[in-house]
């Protein structure tokens, strides 16, 4: 009764042992699992949120700037240019016709000049 007894005990401690163990194991390996999983999902949200802010804080403001200031700094030259070179084209237009008439008025009043001189003489 006794060996009957202590190996009956001895095969049900064994068991409960291996059991607990297994059990130990299996307990420990699905909360790393757990613990894995939720590390590998809040790395991936950080890291999606990480980029979307990224992109929104930072890239679209710099693009917004960067084509904002290039219209702006092109439109502001192109003014500048334009009335640099029209106010050049007005006086050198001016310039051209004042110095036409001058040239053609000195031309006409030698002209008159010398056909009065040679009427003059002539006569």
């Amino acid at each position: 009764h006794a060996i009957k007894y202590t190996i009956k005990r001895t095969i049900k401690d064994a068991i409960m042992h291996a059991l607990e163990r297994t059990i130990k194991r299996t307990i420990k390996h699905t909360v790393d699992h757990a613990i894995g999983q939720a590390n590998k999902h809040a790395i991936k949200y950080t890291i999606e949120h990480a980029i979307e802010h990224v992109i929104e804080h930072a890239i679209e403001p710099a693009i917004k700037y960067t084509i904002k200031h290039a219209i702006k700094y092109t439109i502001t030259h192109a003014i500048k240019y334009t009335i640099k070179r029209t106010i050049k084209d007005a006086i050198m237009h001016a310039l051209e016709r004042t110095i036409k008439r001058t040239i053609k008025h000195t031309v006409d009043h030698a002209i008159g000049q010398a056909n009065k001189h040679a009427i003059k003489y002539t006569i």
